[in-house]
């Protein structure tokens, strides 16, 4: 028994000793001398790829694909690959089209949560000319929606999109 007991003290105590491998100890960071050029890096990091990451790269999208006469690009800042707008890409596409010329600002606004989900609501005000020469002017807000990261939400879900739009005609000023 007493066997035992040595045998099981000495395989802790060894377990216990530190490996005999040296670990490299980092060199310390000095100072730079003022006006002294940082060496380049070897190893860029990669750029992000350009995705729906923000509210705001979905805006500025859905926008400059109206104002340039994309209606497909247009139509995917939407929910469900452009479904959630309520209109099929040939009547998104026809819906627009009435448009000679649209030009869009909008306002900074703040991501804001609610029951699981951010939603981002900017201003906005577009402008233009339709086919027949008539002006034109809509005000109104813009939701922008993604799930908060929660267990289970796909990526769909967590994907920032427009959710709606309530851009209303407004007299021309």
């Amino acid at each position: 028994m007493n066997r035992i007991a040595i045998c099981t003290l000495a395989l802790l105590a060894a377990a216990c000793q530190p490996p005999e491998t040296e670990v490299p100890v980092p060199e310390p960071a000095t100072m730079a001398e003022p006006g002294a050029v940082a060496p380049e890096q070897t190893n860029p990091a990669p750029e992000a790829p350009v995705t729906a990451s923000t509210p705001e790269s979905v805006l500025q999208t859905w926008a400059s694909a109206l104002e340039a006469g994309d209606w497909s690009t247009a139509r995917a800042q939407w929910g469900d690959e452009g479904a959630q707008s309520g209109l099929s890409e040939a009547e998104f596409a026809a819906a627009y089209q009435q448009y000679k010329s649209i030009h869009i600002e909008y306002t900074d606004a703040q991501a804001e949560g609610a029951a699981g989900s951010l939603y981002y609501e900017p201003e906005v005000t577009m402008t233009g000319e339709m086919t027949d020469g008539q002006p034109f002017r809509m005000v109104g807000p813009v939701t922008i929606k993604r799930v908060n990261d929660v267990p289970g939400a796909t990526e769909e879900q967590l994907r920032w999109h427009i959710a709606s739009s309530d851009l209303k005609p407004h007299p021309l000023e």
